[in-house]
């Protein structure tokens, strides 16, 4: 099955630069918003990655399919699987 990822850019602005701004908190420079950072924006969280799977594509995905998918995104917020930046 396929499906696309998502890079939720939108999350990451109104994280680190929106919010950030109203609380008075915002800082420049480099943020990294991936796995294991999360937003709450509207009674839905986000995460800096994830992946689409709606009714084009949902009978495509079985379960066995999204359990490893979970599985290596656990171990890739918990460093076991390291994932190259360059």
């Amino acid at each position: 099955g396929l499906t696309s990822m998502l890079k939720q850019v939108d999350a990451a602005i109104y994280y680190f630069a929106v919010k950030a701004a109203v609380e008075g908190t915002f800082k420049g420079g480099v943020e990294v918003f991936g796995l294991d950072r999360f937003v709450t924006i509207g009674g839905i969280t986000y995460s800096g990655v994830n992946y689409a799977i709606d009714k084009y594509n949902k009978d495509l995905i079985s379960a066995e399919m999204l359990a490893k998918v979970e599985e290596a995104k656990a171990k890739i917020i918990s460093g076991e699987i390291v994932v190259p930046t360059e």
